[in-house]
């Protein structure tokens, strides 16, 4: 069973990434190409972390 620490611990680590993504996205139409390709590529890692994060905070509230 998941303690209520890691569940914070978690739920913090998804709030901070997709608050990450969503400036990102906004600044994105303002990048030069070059910068665009190295934004997208930093967003689609955050993409995959949160990804991770809720695989993980799923499998706590399911054991």
């Amino acid at each position: 069973m998941e303690s209520k620490s890691e569940t914070r611990e978690l739920l913090h680590d998804i709030e901070s990434k997709t608050a990450g993504l969503r400036s990102a996205a906004k600044i994105l139409r303002e990048c030069p190409p070059k910068e665009k390709k190295e934004l997208i590529c930093l967003m689609k890692q955050s993409a995959q972390d949160i990804l991770k994060y809720l695989t993980n905070l799923e499998k706590e509230i399911n054991s």
